[in-house]
């Protein structure tokens, strides 16, 4: 639940927000799009956790006009994920800008592009499934029609373009279909969603492609036909050589989406598909599903929530493979294609673009959200406890230790096969205020993870070596408890 990556920006729009509405006269909530103003945050943030105690610089800006919105955060971090960015920096200190983007607005039309979450723009469920709105932030370009009877979004998602890392695993060094020595393929994501609008209730559909060899594909960005349709027009894995094909076959999810709003209720739902055992023609299919739902009560006392989520076995993993290597096409639903890269292990929730629990989990949450004031001070608070099951998981390696889909008795799996789960509890509160030229964030964390997610080597196979596969540690128990303070000085023109 612990967001040591989102959390800033979170909190620095937030501290817009109050910043814009505390100025408006009489309680009216000033939107930010129709405010010419200029934001300037700079201050620090402090972390602990149960590995040491963590502190750097931070710095946002914000900038708002009638038809332009320009938004950056950065921060200096000694937390030792990553490497050092510069020569210059001690080991485990590096630099993380976590947005910069800019938006152009124009009534009913919205052009977004920069470095940023993929925002899916549309729900308030934090159990989302396609897109991680508080995952890692990626180059990307999105537009989006929000009008009185449909809303239409294309979003781009760049994922690894000229990268210098080798895949590192294949049937042998050289062979001509093995990706051992290969560099990591230049790979994409595009995401849309259809929305139809009927009073208080919308019905949707949605989907993304996730394709090789290419960082972006214009074809699916701008084109409002379904991506299954343009896969299958387009894709030299279909039969036939049409001219206009070109040389790839891409991995796609979808799914429906619905949401119900009123003055005191919101719930909303979605379930989406990679693919179904059906009796005709895709027989040799399991059946990969996802899906998310919740509802928010609001009331004078705040906003209570109640969400929940899950995901099948194989859901979001590389499972495409060619007649003697599953691990030809990296059609992993993850930002990279490995899960240890230059010494660090990449946590899943960073890996993930979509549901940053991963395939083979289930999740509970119960939150609440109250704004009020003490002492004229203006308080947004946050509370939530989180409760989520998991069993192995394998985004790299398809099929987990099986060679084929063929070698797995059961169409749908959750849980399956796993002896031991891992369960993650996490209690967090969040505070965020502003008093006159400072705004300040206070979030504590309880949590521990109990047979904690390790990864496991599968041992050589017919196909070579393997991608690792994360499984439960039986009695391997890991605090995570955290604290956050964040402290700001705000100038503003």
């Amino acid at each position: 639940m612990t967001r040591r990556y989102g959390l800033l920006g979170a909190m620095l729009l937030l501290g817009a927000f109050v910043l814009l509405a505390q100025e408006a006269p009489d309680e009216t909530v000033v939107s930010p799009q129709t405010v010419e103003s200029f934001n300037l945050q700079l201050g620090g943030i402090l972390e602990a956790d149960a590995a040491g105690l963590y502190y750097g610089p931070a710095a946002t800006f914000l900038v708002n006009t009638e038809h332009l919105r320009l938004y950056g955060a950065l921060r200096m971090v000694n937390d030792g994920r990553w490497l050092p960015t510069e020569g210059w920096m001690d080991e485990g200190v590096y630099f993380n800008l976590m947005e910069s983007h800019v938006q152009v607005l124009a009534g009913d039309f919205t052009l977004e592009g920069g470095f940023q979450p993929a925002d899916h723009w549309y729900s308030q469920n934090p159990n989302l499934t396609i897109l991680n709105t508080n995952g890692r932030s990626s180059v990307g370009l999105a537009y989006r029609y929000d009008g009185d009877m449909i809303s239409y979004q294309s979003r781009w998602v760049g994922l690894n373009l000229m990268s210098p890392f080798t895949y590192g695993y294949g049937i042998d060094s050289g062979g001509i279909d093995t990706p051992f020595d290969q560099t990591w393929r230049d790979r994409g994501l595009n995401y849309k969603l259809y929305l139809l609008k009927f009073g208080q209730l919308r019905l949707g559909y949605q989907e993304s492609s996730l394709y090789l060899d290419r960082y972006f594909d214009i074809n699916y960005f701008v084109n409002p036909a379904p991506s299954i349709l343009i896969n299958t027009l387009w894709s030299s894995g279909q039969s036939g050589a049409n001219p206009w094909i070109h040389s790839a076959n891409d991995s796609s999810l979808m799914g429906f989406y619905a949401d119900y709003t009123d003055k005191l209720f919101r719930a909303e739902a979605e379930f989406n598909i990679k693919d179904l055992n059906l009796p005709f023609g895709y027989t040799d299919n399991l059946n990969k599903l996802a899906w998310s739902a919740g509802f928010s009560w609001y009331s004078d006392y705040g906003t209570f929530s109640f969400w929940h989520g899950g995901a099948t076995k194989h859901m979001f993993a590389s499972t495409y493979q060619v007649a003697g290597n599953p691990n030809f096409y990296p059609y992993e639903y993850t930002y990279y294609p490995l899960d240890v890269v230059s010494g660090r292990t990449i946590a899943l929730e960073d890996n993930y673009i979509g549901w940053p629990h991963g395939e083979n989990s289930l999740a509970f949450s119960l939150a609440w959200q109250h704004a009020f004031q003490i002492w004229e001070l203006p308080i947004v608070a946050d509370v939530a406890a989180e409760w989520v099951i998991s069993g192995s998981k394998s985004p790299h390696n398809p099929w987990h230790e099986f060679g084929s889909c063929s070698e797995i008795d059961n169409t749908t799996e959750l849980f399956t096969g796993d002896t031991v789960l891992e369960h993650q509890l996490a209690l967090q509160a969040t505070a965020t205020t502003r008093w006159r030229c400072f705004a300040v964030s206070l979030d504590f964390q309880l949590g521990v993870i109990i047979n904690a997610l390790g990864l496991e080597a599968v041992p050589e196979t017919i196909y070579g070596v393997e991608p690792p596969i994360w499984r439960p540690q039986a009695g391997v128990v890991r605090n995570t408890s955290a604290f956050n303070l964040t402290l700001l000085y705000i100038l503003e023109l």
